[in-house]
Formats: C-alpha cells, structure tokens, sequence
C-alpha cells in the first residue's frame, strides 16, 4: 500500500498519514492507547503495529485505495478507522492482533460522549473552529446533508444524517485539537492520575486528603465530607444495599496513618520481582495503612476517577463506575474495622437513617450493654 505512494492517488490516506505525523496528534492518540495498558490489559509491539497500520489504511490495498469513491473517503480517514467497530470482525471469534486494540478505542469512542457546549459549537462553527481545519470530505456534510431534503416526508432520515456526523465530528476533533479532547475524552482526572503514578511518596501524600473525602462521601451517601480522617464504615454484605449508613464515632482513620505509593514500589518492597511488569511502568495505586501494611486498597485509574470527582469542589462521579469499584472498597474497610474491634472494649456507632433520623448506639462489648439514644 505504501511503497511508491502518491498522496495525489488517495486522499484520504494522504490525510491519514500526514495527520498522525502531527506530534500533537500522536500524543492524544499514545493517552488512547495507555487506557487499555492502564486498565490491566497487555500490550505487545506486533499488537501495536497492526493496529496502526489498520488505523493509516484500513482494509484498504493500493488498488482499492486509488480507486475509493469520494463518498466513502470518510469512512476510511483516521479518526474513523481509530475509534470504529473493526471491518469484517466475525463476534464470537478470537480477535486478530489488529482488532484488540481496536476494539479497547471502540470502547471508548469519543463519538459517543455528548458535550453540549462543543456539540454546539462543532454543529455551528464547523468551517471557523479556532484551532483546526477539518478535512474536506467532514465539511462537505456539514454543508449539504444537515437538512431535511425535499422528498423527504419526516425527518428519520435527516436526524440519521445528523448523527452520523456528530459522531464523524466529535471523534475528528477530539484527535486535532486540545480542546477537543478536553471535552471527549472519557477520564477527567486521567492526566492527573498519570502524574500521580510517577510522583514520589511525599508528593503523593498530598492526594490522600481528596480521596478520603471521596470515601466518606460515597460511603455515607453524601453525608459527611470530612478529610482529614476516614470514618469506619459498616457495610453490607456482598449485593446487599440499604438506606442506612452505619460508621464509628470513636474510632477513625487518621490521615497520617495511610500512605499513598505506585503498584511498582509496592512490588520491590515485597521484593517479588516476578510480579513486576517488564516495562517497568505503574498501573496502579495503593492506599496502604502504614502499621498494617497487609491493608490496601488496590485505586485503579476507574476508582481513581470516582473518589477525586466525589471528592472535588464540583461534586460529581461516574455511578457506573462506583457500582463496579465498590466491593473493593468495602473489603479494604472490613479490613480496617478488623484492626479497630479485635482488642474488644466499647464501640460507639451512628445509624443514620435518611437525612433527618440518626441513632447513636454505645456498646460496652466487656459489660455487654448496649445504649441506644
């Protein structure tokens, strides 16, 4: 496809390959590609390769590509191929080494998260947004296919059109400009968390605050923002919900007594190199309690992004997010009452049920009495 390549036999590809020589453009496309390695999943260099070369040509070979229609250049532009579903997968079968990749960008396809202001601003200004130009096959439906066309009688076939080019669009602007992936991208506090993963310990302890206040406000159902301290919670068991929120009033996390490192720090103290990843990159956080180092809370880039967005000024988090998070957030303070309740003595609880109605329950677990007010 690409020996003795003439940019004048297919446009498209021209733009594709002239595009991701653009070092902006490729190091939106690398924070992509670190979503899939970030979330636990291995990247090998053939897996890589045969993605980018799928993401440059497509399906396409020299023949074909000199002889794609103009109407279906689109489809086989960059940010197309990047983020679209893979060409002639077959479900049920075993991925090609292509298709992983692709099908991790798929997953989070730019196309398919709205934001209103941008949303606007792409359908309005397409042909005057301040830092890029789109490429011409975008803007020839931008100009000629947003309108209901005269034989047509509803409008089925004009909100189809309009669709297709918000999501031809949003994945267009969110590889091109800053600004676009700013609004697109799936993570907010991804590059946040990536400069965590390489700070140092005292650096990191900076951040434990946010996350305990995070904590505290999922765990209580928005009742208590405290952060300097984490309360201890009493959770259900695993599936169980209910409307009650039941914590400590005498025992209590401090913040000085947890400690936030890499999962690769963790791994050298434990001294068990086998586990280390060969590239040496971390994936991962640890909230560890510095006395009982055996508790830990293992804070993914998804936990990551639900505790600071609970924790922030703004409020705000991804509940389906939290949903599949939570667990492991409940066996990291089972694990911290465990330490608090074994040396026995009193134990003194709030049941707060609702925001109006809260009982306060003190146990002398050596007098087995219970008061209840």
């Amino acid at each position: 496809l690409w020996q003795d390549f003439n940019p004048a036999d297919s446009p498209a590809l021209a733009w594709n390959r002239s595009s991701l020589q653009d070092p902006a453009v490729a190091e939106r496309l690398r924070l992509y590609l670190l979503l899939p390695y970030l979330l636990g999943d291995p990247i090998t260099v053939r897996e890589t390769l045969s993605f980018l070369s799928y993401a440059l040509g497509g399906v396409l070979d020299a023949a074909s590509a000199s002889a794609l229609p103009e109407p279906e250049r689109i489809r086989y532009l960059l940010f197309n191929t990047l983020f679209s579903e893979p060409e002639g997968f077959q479900h049920g079968g075993r991925a090609a080494p292509n298709e992983k990749l692709l099908w991790w960008l798929y997953r989070f396809d730019p196309g398919d998260r709205a934001s209103p202001e941008m949303d606007l601003n792409l359908l309005i200004n397409l042909n005057n947004m301040p830092d890029a130009a789109p490429p011409l096959e975008l803007l020839r439906i931008w100009q000629y296919e947003l309108i209901v066309q005269g034989d047509e009688n509803s409008d089925s076939g004009y909100r189809q059109r309009l669709s297709r080019f918000m999501r031809y669009a949003r994945r267009w602007y969110a590889l091109v400009s800053d600004q676009g992936f700013g609004a697109y991208f799936p993570f907010r506090h991804f590059a946040d968390y990536l400069q965590a993963l390489s700070s140092p310990t005292d650096e990191l302890s900076k951040r434990i605050p946010r996350l305990l206040k995070g904590l505290n406000m999922l765990l209580s159902g928005g009742s208590i923002e405290d952060d300097l301290d984490l309360k201890l919670f009493y959770l259900p068991v695993e599936g169980g919900r209910g409307s009650q929120v039941v914590y400590s009033t005498n025992a209590e996390i401090d913040e000085s007594d947890l400690e936030l490192l890499p999962d690769t720090q963790l791994e050298s103290e434990e001294g068990d190199r086998s586990q280390v990843y060969l590239e040496q990159l971390p994936r991962r956080l640890y909230l560890r309690h510095a006395t009982h180092q055996h508790i830990r809370l293992p804070i993914s880039l998804m936990l990551y992004e639900v505790l600071m967005g609970a924790g922030s000024p703004q409020g705000g988090f991804p509940a389906t997010l939290w949903a599949k998070e939570r667990e492991t957030v409940a066996r990291f303070i089972a694990g911290l009452n465990h330490t608090h309740t074994q040396g026995g003595g009193a134990i003194k609880l709030a049941i707060a049920l609702g925001s109006e109605r809260t009982l306060k329950l003190n146990c002398n677990l050596l007098h087995k009495k219970i008061q209840v007010t």
